[in-house]
């Protein structure tokens, strides 16, 4: 059973629910909050109401370490070509595109179905 939402501005909640827990139950619910980016109240509104959970998605953690090394290569591009604009020295572009399209490589065979 799907709960009417009110039309126009939102009626102010007045009315309190007490519910009792264990410790353990209590951080799982706000630490799935948390993840939700939402309040506890919104968290268990949706769920009791609506029926349905929070959406939580959560990333690779081999997706993550490999967006961090790629993050830390086009760093260290810019810092070179940065540091030759200064000095005066010209930039091997030709290298830079190498290394671009290296990067571009990864990306594309990491994200790749298996």
């Amino acid at each position: 059973m799907s709960a009417k939402k009110p039309r126009g501005r939102p009626r102010k909640r007045t009315e309190e629910i007490r519910l009792r827990v264990t410790p353990e139950e209590k951080l799982a619910i706000k630490k799935l909050a948390k993840l939700a980016r939402m309040s506890v109240t919104k968290l268990i509104t949706l769920s009791a109401i609506e029926g349905r959970g929070p959406h939580i998605q959560q990333a690779d953690p081999k997706l993550l370490d490999h967006l961090l090394r790629i993050g830390v290569n086009l760093n260290q591009i810019a810092r070179s070509c940065n540091a030759c604009a200064r000095s005066g020295q010209t930039i091997d572009l030709l290298q830079v595109q190498m290394q671009l399209r290296e990067i571009k490589r990864s990306l594309r065979a990491y994200a790749a179905p298996a």
